[in-house]
């Protein structure tokens, strides 16, 4: 029984770690991605990581259930203490690689999104200066049929 327990840990444990991986390869193809040349592509990674996420928290759940149940006999098993100490180390290092890109991401879009306000910025200025040369283009008839002569 307690060696079932380990290994489901374990199994557990390598979960969450294919999961941060497949975060992880999401975050290297958003780092490649420009959102205005694809923004549809962009949303689809942007919603398959969220999907990941959801299934990451599950996971965490089920897992901190199954750790709570684990008992002393376990946790002092020398082999089992290794290969746990293995599988957090790679999620530790997945997780460092996941915030790292996802900083570089955050700063890229917030730098796309200031110069394509910059652009918009100037279309409405280009805008208020063309309508004070153009003026109103519609044509009012309300005073060519009456005679305001008395």
């Amino acid at each position: 029984m307690e060696t079932l327990d380990a290994e489901r840990i374990l199994d557990l444990l390598s979960q969450k770690l294919k999961l941060l991986e497949n975060i992880l390869a999401y975050s290297k193809e958003q780092r490649k991605l420009a959102y205005r040349d694809s923004s549809s592509r962009y949303n689809n990674l942007i919603e398959s990581r969220s999907k990941c996420l959801e299934d990451l928290g599950k996971l965490e759940v089920v897992l901190e259930r199954n750790l709570n149940r684990l008992s002393e006999g376990i946790k002092s098993d020398g082999e089992f203490q290794e290969r746990l100490h293995a599988i957090n180390s790679n999620i530790t290092a997945t997780l460092k690689q996941i915030v790292d890109l996802d900083k570089q991401n955050q700063e890229r879009l917030l730098k796309e999104r200031s110069e394509i306000q910059s652009k918009l910025r100037i279309v409405r200025q280009g805008r208020k200066g063309i309508t004070g040369y153009t003026g109103n283009k519609q044509f009012s008839t309300a005073g060519i049929f009456t005679d305001n002569k008395g």
